[in-house]
């Protein structure tokens, strides 16, 4: 007589992280879009010494800022398409930012990757019930966002180092001449986006791999 393969069915406490695991994994695009990406400093010299000038003793010179993919998509994606000559300048662009041109575009596939599994994960915690599955893919979604954080330290380190300046930033000749010694950025990071995806994957992984765990053991007692 041959035995017959226990199954496990799914419980309440099974559903109920599912449920957990499918808002979170959600949650990743969602964050990727609205919240801050890049935070950024810029120093400037120049603005100190008007600043101190015009009786302004506590300004540094200092402005900082964030960049998002909203704003991108608002703000600059308008101006991007709007005309064949814009189309041009991105064109030069990319050709004066030539030292981060592929750290920038590993960074960006490394974004999209990581969106793209976090999409995954919700897929597969809704149709499955399969833990090993949802494990795994957490895992590839938590070495996606540590590579793009890795990549992008390519992209920050040659503009924080004045390698990449500001001036490479703008067509005019002017620009590219006055613009060193006016301004610099002195930091140029990841932000609120980047952190909030890996604190997801992250969860994801313990409570799939605790889920992994438990059944695991479910099974053993089911077996004997």
């Amino acid at each position: 007589m041959s035995a017959k393969k226990a199954k496990v069915k799914a419980t309440g406490y099974d559903i109920g992280c599912r449920v957990v695991m499918a808002l979170a994994a959600i949650s990743v695009p969602i964050a990727a879009y609205f919240a801050d990406l890049i935070y950024y400093v810029i120093e400037s010299p120049v603005f100190k010494l008007l600043a101190q000038y015009s009786g302004s003793e506590n300004d540094d010179g200092s402005t900082y800022g964030y960049l998002g993919i909203n704003m991108f998509v608002k703000k600059i994606l308008p101006l991007i398409q709007e005309s064949s000559e814009n189309k041009t300048s991105l064109t030069n662009l990319l050709t004066n930012l030539s030292d981060i041109k592929t750290p920038l575009i590993v960074t960006t596939v490394f974004f999209a990757l990581t969106i793209v599994i976090a999409l995954a994960v919700f897929v597969s915690v809704i149709a499955s019930n399969n833990t090993k599955i949802h494990f795994g893919i957490s895992v590839a979604g938590l070495v996606s966002t540590i590579a793009m954080f890795i990549s992008f330290r390519y992209v920050s380190a040659p503009i924080v180092s004045g390698t990449v300046n500001l001036g490479d930033f703008f067509e005019s000749a002017l620009m590219k001449t006055l613009l060193p010694f006016v301004a610099s950025v002195s930091t140029f990071n990841l932000s609120t986006a980047w952190v909030i995806m890996l604190v997801i994957f992250i969860g994801l992984i313990v409570l799939s791999g605790a889920n992994l765990i438990i059944n695991a053991g479910e099974k053993s007692k089911a077996n004997k």
